[in-house]
């Protein structure tokens, strides 16, 4: 009863969708379909992540196509949420070390960000240039 009530109580209503879905995903008979294709896609990503850091120490790339929302905008739009994490989503599937890092503001004053991966095991690299990029942005 505990454990229920702390689910309920501590989850936003975007975490129990996510969870949801994949609970669903993982049920019998949706294994072959997404997990399988998840796992082919995982080792895909990594095998082209590591080509990209024979030569790269680091990558930049945005976090989300656009600047973020207004607080609590987008909470009624499941799609759009989703689509805002598509540029996140490469390095955790490949697991992959990354860092978001505020970086300016757009013309409202809403702040852009930009991210930051690295190879596996370079978390000392990734935070290095992460904070001195933090600090540059403070001038």
């Amino acid at each position: 009863h505990l454990y229920e009530k702390t689910r309920e109580l501590g989850f936003g209503e975007e975490v129990k969708r996510r969870l949801s879905a994949g609970s669903f995903v993982l049920q019998k008979g949706f294994y072959d379909d997404f997990y399988r294709k998840a796992i082919m896609l995982r080792s895909l990503l990594q095998k082209e992540y590591k080509k990209l850091f024979l030569n790269h120490d680091l990558i930049l790339m945005p976090v989300a196509k656009s600047t973020a929302p207004l607080l609590g905008s987008s909470l009624s739009d499941p799609l759009r949420m989703y689509a805002a994490d598509l540029f996140t989503v490469p390095a955790n599937l490949a697991g992959l070390p990354a860092i978001s890092v505020p970086y300016g503001a757009d013309a409202k004053g809403l702040p852009i960000g930009i991210q930051l991966v690295a190879d596996r095991y370079r978390e000392d690299l990734l935070l290095s240039v992460s904070r001195v990029l933090s600090k540059g942005n403070e001038a």
